[in-house]
């Protein structure tokens, strides 16, 4: 999702999956990326993969990939609840305000 609360899915390579995969256990992905240099190193690293353009029409940052993660998981049925815990969220009401993006057959279970 960006900003406008447009569905935006940032495709990863087969390859990159598999490089990310040992890390989808750890309580952090990147725990190398903590200090704030770090974090804005990280951003413009990727915003670089992407056209300029692009990046600024679509706000591509850290936060676009929680949305997007946010958005399929819903999609693909997990209860909001457990995804309230995944995102640390401390109330529900701020994970349901991913409920705008989810699909009508998966929202109508949440009712």
């Amino acid at each position: 999702m960006n900003k406008t609360g447009d569905r935006l899915e940032i495709p990863l390579k087969e390859d990159i999956i598999k490089l990310l995969e040992p890390r989808f256990n750890q309580e952090i992905i990147f725990p190398e990326v903590q200090s704030n240099r770090q974090k804005r190193n990280c951003v413009l690293r990727m915003q670089s993969l992407f056209p300029v353009d692009f990046v600024r029409s679509n706000n591509i940052n850290l936060h676009t990939f929680r949305h997007t993660y946010a958005h399929t998981m819903l999609n693909k049925g997990v209860p909001k609840e457990v995804l309230q815990t995944l995102l640390g969220h401390r109330s529900i009401r701020t994970t349901e305000i991913y409920a705008n993006w989810v699909r009508k057959e998966e929202l109508e279970k949440w009712v």
